[in-house]
């Protein structure tokens, strides 16, 4: 029991920390993706989208894969106490930069919602496996 808790604790802390790692790793690959593709000064839209949203769903199924074998036997709840606390790490670095306007922007991020859906994936498809095959 002490171990699983503890294993939940931390997903909390991955999830409180995730605006950090995200945020980093996501425009390490948005830039090298954009250099790769040529750097041009006039991207398509499809360019752009793809730009930012592939790295914001590799790096969501990165942390969801990993919030998931922490929390091999639960992995909805692993995701779901990363969400909450993804959310809550969100709203403090917010809070710590004085810039709570920025959340309605971070919001309609199709980058964060990508995000968000790798999160998922793994989890998902963990508990999904679980369900059918015990």
């Amino acid at each position: 029991m002490k171990a699983s808790l503890l294993r939940l604790g931390i997903v909390g802390v991955l999830g409180l920390l995730a605006p950090v790692w995200w945020t980093w790793a996501v425009g390490k690959l948005i830039y090298g993706l954009y250099v790769l593709g040529g750097s041009p000064e006039r991207p398509s839209p499809f360019f752009a989208s793809a730009v930012i949203l592939i790295p914001s769903f590799l790096v969501g199924l990165i942390g969801g894969g990993i919030a998931a074998a922490l929390v091999l036997n639960t992995p909805f709840r692993g995701w779901v106490v990363f969400a909450v606390s993804a959310i809550l790490g969100t709203i403090i670095s917010l809070f710590a930069v004085a810039s709570l306007e920025a959340l309605p922007e971070l919001l309609k991020s199709t980058g964060t919602w990508s995000f968000a859906a790798g999160t998922l994936a793994v989890p998902a498809i963990l508990q999904v496996i679980m369900r059918r095959y015990g």
